[in-house]
């Protein structure tokens, strides 16, 4: 693992889920959100069971963006930081999900330390050696990448970006399939 919990060391084989595709018209780049396959699954259950009683909720304007918090979904409560605060609505990173969410403080209460000492079960990449070329993607490229969510890969770790985590992937068997249709036209 990199020197930071939870991450790869570059130039190391990882095996993943990926949840789910972003492509990215302006940059060119195929992000991933993906699970990476580590043996923690007992952990995150015992971890998503303990912040269902959360500690405190907030009282009224708490919480500064980059803090770490709950936040309550659907009678569901999440690991989260803070992005913003805007009067009433603060935007919040679902840590285990990889996404933003927009809520009130209202759904919001703080954690015990220990509820953040996982990993996020879900860690953001971008695809190595795989590009759009010219205006975006093709139909059949993007509907292949589409295609990915849920499904396993094995694939090499070729650098961690730090401050922000994201890891470049390499999944040969994508490379390939994409590759291919490269010299089909």
């Amino acid at each position: 693992m990199c020197s930071i919990p939870g991450l790869p060391m570059p130039q190391s084989e990882a095996s993943v889920v990926i949840a789910r595709v972003n492509l990215n018209p302006t940059c060119h780049l195929v992000q991933l959100w993906v699970r990476m396959e580590g043996g923690h699954k007992h952990s995150y259950e015992k971890m998503r069971d303990e912040i269902q009683t959360p500690d405190r909720k907030f009282c009224g304007p708490e919480g500064k963006p980059e803090d770490l918090c709950l936040v309550r979904i659907s009678d569901t409560w999440h690991r989260a930081r803070i992005v913003s605060v805007q009067s009433e609505t603060c935007s919040v990173f679902l840590i285990d999900q990889g996404q933003l969410h927009d809520t009130t403080s209202e759904a919001l209460a703080w954690a015990q330390k220990e509820s953040f000492v996982l990993p996020p079960e879900i860690e953001s990449c971008i695809l190595a050696n795989v590009l759009s070329v010219g205006n975006g993607w093709s139909e059949k490229a993007t509907e292949f990448l589409y295609s990915l969510p849920g499904k396993n890969f094995t694939g090499v770790v070729e650098h961690v970006l730090m401050p922000d985590r994201i890891i470049l992937l390499d999944l040969p068997l994508v490379s390939t399939h994409m590759l291919s249709w490269m010299h089909r036209l």
